[in-house]
């Protein structure tokens, strides 16, 4: 996986996953490797589902699912466990059935500052694209504190494009 991070155009922070390992990319210090929690953080939000598979996909790729507590009266809990082991509370909203929000205890930017902490993502902006409900929209906040740690837009989606060889690779 690869992002690609753009402020006026301009290509300003880049992050990938090759082959197991996590590296980044700064126009001041170019290409360098990261730690295997940055790797996992990686390798965690491909598998988790909404991103770019289903719950049923994440499944048949060896995640699991749990309903914790079905009591609310607007959402249901799901626990999800990842393929390695990593947890993440799945808030559904009981009409819609969509996947309102996520909880998960982790460090936000692992490379960065490896301190763990309760992330609650949001989703918001839904939009339907090749028959699968995506959220344009992501906002992440440390539920200890407060603290906003990031906002994800999503400005386009396509699948099954071609890419160039080695396009996942450090440049």
């Amino acid at each position: 996986m690869r992002i690609d991070i753009t402020v006026g155009g301009n290509r300003v922070f880049a992050e990938g996953l090759h082959q197991g390992k996590a590296w980044q990319w700064r126009p001041d210090t170019g290409y360098e490797d990261t730690n295997e929690a940055a790797a996992i953080a990686l390798a965690n939000s491909i598998a988790a589902p909404g991103r770019f598979y289903t719950l049923q996909q994440a499944q048949q790729l060896g995640a699991s699912f749990e309903l914790l507590d079905s009591s609310a009266e607007h959402e249901w809990h799901l626990q999800g466990r990842l393929q390695n082991g990593s947890l993440i509370d799945y808030f559904v909203d009981k009409k819609s059935g969509e996947n309102r929000r996520e909880v998960s205890r982790r460090a936000f930017h692992p490379d960065v500052d490896s301190t763990e902490v309760e992330v609650e993502n949001r989703n918001s902006e839904p939009v339907w694209i090749d028959g699968v409900l995506r959220y344009r929209r992501k906002v992440n906040t440390n539920l200890e504190t407060g603290e906003w740690l990031g906002t994800s837009i999503a400005e386009s989606i396509e699948h099954n494009i071609d890419i160039e060889e080695g396009y996942f690779a450090p440049e």
